[in-house]
């Protein structure tokens, strides 16, 4: 079956996709080593885990100018099959199902608004709603990577057209000295070792936030992640069903679980968003007050929950996990939406 889940992020103003099931980890820029032979999009490695990985700026490989780096950009790390990237971006935004009817793979005008260099790269241009995103090929852009050969000999073949290019010796070369002693730090934390077994049976979860806990959902059952607007009041139901909203023509019923959770409760505004799941034929939109990540979860790693510590009302829970330094909530969303007093019984 086909994935339609993608990872939205924004680099230079331009908006992109990319599958979410092959993000491993996303985390802040650290300090990234340049290598002298290396292409110029290709800024640098990195010491991940015990592991080198190449670093690339798709700014430089797309042809566009080159920009300054922040302390905020983040880089998302990518996988596919043995091979393994990180990308840098400004910001990263929230995983969006976008069917493969919604990708364009042709231009019916003028195709040069799209570079040659990115063609390689570029599945298509999706639209939902409003945005546009440019959705890249993983494979060929790993692929990519693993071609330029880093650390062999041999240098890598180049087109005859492409220009040489003067690349800065250090990277993030603006840094002042405490934001370098950030970047070397946040470099040293990946470093740290951690043993990786190979896992069977792994689910992908969507790390959401409910007030200020993590929660992972099972991102089979998540269509999608939208902002709430315009919702009709349903009458007679509890505090937890916020309304109906409609979403292109389909309407949807808007739920905050933080009130089955035995969390505190809080008004919706004009940021409020909302994840789109779909349970045995049941459609409805539950509230979220931020979308993290997108994780790969060893069933082994899920332990139950310690009562005695956790205020939230473990009836809708499968178990807990470790979060980097925290800890996550995995939810049942079909208990909960199915046996939680969360469908609207329009008869009554």
């Amino acid at each position: 079956m086909q994935n339609n889940y993608y990872l939205t992020f924004t680099l230079n103003n331009l908006c992109y996709g990319v599958n979410a099931l092959a993000v491993e980890e996303i985390f802040y820029l650290p300090e990234v080593t340049p290598i002298p032979e290396a292409p110029a999009d290709i800024v640098g490695i990195i010491n991940y885990r015990g592991k080198i990985v190449p670093i690339m700026d798709l700014n430089l490989r797309f042809g566009y100018q080159a920009t300054d780096y922040q302390l905020t950009d983040s880089i998302i790390l990518l996988t596919w099959k043995e091979l393994r990237v990180g990308i840098i971006t400004n910001q990263v935004h929230e995983i969006k199902k976008i069917f493969p009817s919604e990708i364009t793979t042709e231009l019916s005008h003028d195709q040069s608004i799209i570079p040659v260099q990115q063609e390689k790269f570029i599945t298509g241009i999706a639209r939902t709603g409003k945005d546009l995103s440019i959705i890249l090929d993983l494979e060929r852009l790993l692929r990519y990577v693993e071609q330029q050969n880093i650390f062999s000999e041999e240098a890598p073949e180049t087109e005859e057209t492409e220009q040489p290019i003067i690349k800065p010796s250090i990277f993030f070369a603006h840094a002042t000295a405490k934001e370098r002693e950030i970047l070397r730090k946040r470099a040293a934390e990946l470093q740290e070792f951690i043993q990786r077994k190979e896992i069977s049976g792994a689910k992908p979860l969507a790390v959401v936030m409910l007030g200020e806990e993590f929660f992972g959902v099972d991102l089979k059952l998540v269509r999608e992640f939208i902002k709430v607007s315009k919702l009709t009041p349903i009458a007679c139901t509890p505090p937890h069903i916020l309304g109906n909203m409609n979403l292109r023509g389909e309407i949807l019923t808007v739920v905050d679980l933080r009130g089955l959770l035995n969390l505190p409760m809080s008004g919706i505004n004009a940021n409020s968003k909302a994840m789109v799941i779909e349970v045995e034929g049941i459609v409805a939109a539950i509230l979220v007050q931020g979308v993290r990540d997108v994780v790969l979860l060893d069933p082994k790693e899920v332990v139950e929950v310690p009562t005695v510590t956790h205020s939230v009302n473990d009836e809708y829970l499968i178990g807990i996990t470790s979060y980097g330094e925290k800890m996550m909530s995995i939810l049942d969303l079909s208990k909960a939406l199915l046996h939680g007093g969360l469908i609207v019984d329009e008869a009554v």
